[in-house]
């Protein structure tokens, strides 16, 4: 990071900081407040959430899916003030865990495969506050641990664009680890294949966000999710086809009193013992399912649907 860059990190790190002395409450107030401000006034992607909406969900009324719409930028806007309050923790692990971001669910299933040795690929989506899956583990609350060390816990992600937003959100998400440095819990997607197999040898749990519109050209895949067909990469299927490992789905909740449920839930012993057109569907039936038990708790203001002529 060159001098400048240096400069503008410490100055919003410095803000972050100061914000810290905030209740996490208080950040959730200012998370509504910064979605209306985004629905109403900036109108950030409002377009595009609106048409999102009105083709997933064609037998809700004008009225039900601005009430979606509204309960969305409500969540969108806590998403982000959430990540910033997080990032401001810096490895406060008293404070984190007094918070009760998150309960965690269905770690046995998590354990049973990492305790014999085996790697695990979670296929998660934009959900819940899909910011703060990178250190997850510092801020669960109390239930039965994850037995894979957290070192070996790792989530794919793209890199932006903007080189300072993109290192200043990878150090944020990471902020709740006492040793950011001795972590690989955020791999770029385009080193993700090497990581795995460098570390073939290793019980690692990689989590893949699966929801996004393909890149480019490869190994894409089309499925029925919410009312149209749908192109999806399936990048952590086929490695875990590739590679014979079991895959696990993921849910994030949120809590009708704020923060957010984690569940780890079955999904297949062995991916390559099935076809990926099929894991992939059921893979998007299982998010549909949660999607429409909270509709407002996804990230609608995507065009994951290009097809659809935005």
């Amino acid at each position: 990071m060159d001098k400048g860059k240096k400069v503008k990190y410490r100055l919003l790190s410095g803000l972050l900081r100061a914000l810290s002395f905030l209740p996490l409450q208080v950040h959730r107030f200012l998370g509504s407040l910064a979605g209306f401000v985004m629905l109403h006034l900036v109108k950030y992607r409002r377009d595009v959430a609106l048409k999102n909406l009105r083709n997933a969900f064609p037998d809700k009324s004008s009225e039900e899916i601005d009430s979606i719409l509204k309960k969305f930028y409500r969540y969108l806007g806590t998403v982000y003030c959430e990540a910033t309050w997080f990032g401001s923790c810096r490895g406060n692990m008293r404070r984190l865990s007094r918070a009760r971001v998150c309960d965690l669910k269905g770690q046995e299933y998590l354990n049973g495969y990492t305790d014999s040795g085996k790697s695990v690929i979670v296929l998660m989506s934009h959900t819940g506050n899909f910011e703060l899956i990178s250190g997850f583990m510092t801020y669960v609350g109390d239930g039965t641990p994850i037995s894979a060390r957290e070192s070996h816990i790792a989530v794919s992600y793209k890199r932006l664009h903007n080189e300072f937003w993109n290192d200043f959100m990878y150090r944020n998400r990471l902020s709740g680890l006492l040793r950011p440095e001795e972590y690989d819990a955020q791999v770029e997607s385009a080193d993700i294949l090497r990581f795995v197999y460098r570390h073939k040898d290793d019980a690692y749990v990689y989590h893949f966000i699966t929801d996004q519109y393909p890149y480019g050209e490869g190994h894409n895949v089309e499925v029925d999710f919410l009312n149209a067909r749908t192109l999806s990469m399936t990048g952590g299927l086929a490695m875990a086809r590739k590679l014979c490992l079991p895959v696990l789905y993921l849910r994030f909740a949120c809590r009708l009193k704020g923060g957010y449920t984690i569940e780890y839930l079955p999904f297949c012993d062995d991916a390559s013992r099935e076809d990926i057109g099929e894991l992939t569907q059921k893979y998007y039936t299982m998010l549909e399912e949660d999607i429409r038990r909270q509709p407002w708790n996804y990230l609608w203001t995507h065009k994951r649907w290009k097809s659809l002529n935005y």
